[in-house]
């Protein structure tokens, strides 16, 4: 059975980041990983977390994402240090998803989201002999709501 997740990059990214080496959440600097969210919704508030005031009326680009569910491992929130969720993340995170690139088990991780732990963020190991059967399609044309820019500035 196929997942469907989504991803908003910036337009000139294509499909994947330009490196998939920034450091984030579930990362260390160099450690490649594209990050992806279970729904439209969730993949726009992960990236309003991230913008600031003109970031919002670049060109932006939404992608899904289709993955077959036996490349998929989980982390439970149940599983992760108390503070988990902490901004900044604490380093344990960092940890887990340096982790799980080095044992290559599986070409995706799904993982709580820290803004709506109900709710999950996806890790996409690049460099996983699996990875080419996770299927991007084409990138659509993505634009926040420039009032966004106001609510971000109050």
């Amino acid at each position: 059975m196929n997942l469907k997740v989504w991803r908003i990059s910036k337009a000139g990214h294509g499909k994947a980041s330009p490196n998939g080496t920034g450091a984030h959440r579930w990362n260390s600097p160099g450690t490649p990983v594209i990050y992806a969210a279970e729904s439209r919704a969730l993949a726009v508030l992960e990236m309003l977390c991230h913008l600031e005031g003109r970031e919002l009326v670049e060109p932006y680009v939404l992608i899904e994402i289709a993955i077959d569910e036996s490349l998929v491992g989980r982390i439970e929130q149940s599983s992760l240090p108390q503070n988990w969720s902490a901004d900044p993340s604490p380093p344990e995170l960092k940890r887990v998803g340096d982790d799980w690139i080095r044992r290559a088990e599986r070409p995706v991780l799904r993982v709580p989201s820290a803004l709506l732990p109900e709710e999950h963020n996806f890790l996409l190991n690049t460099e996983h002999p699996n990875f080419r059967r996770v299927s991007f399609g084409e990138p659509v044309p993505f634009r926040f709501d420039p009032s966004l820019i106001k609510s971000k500035n109050r």
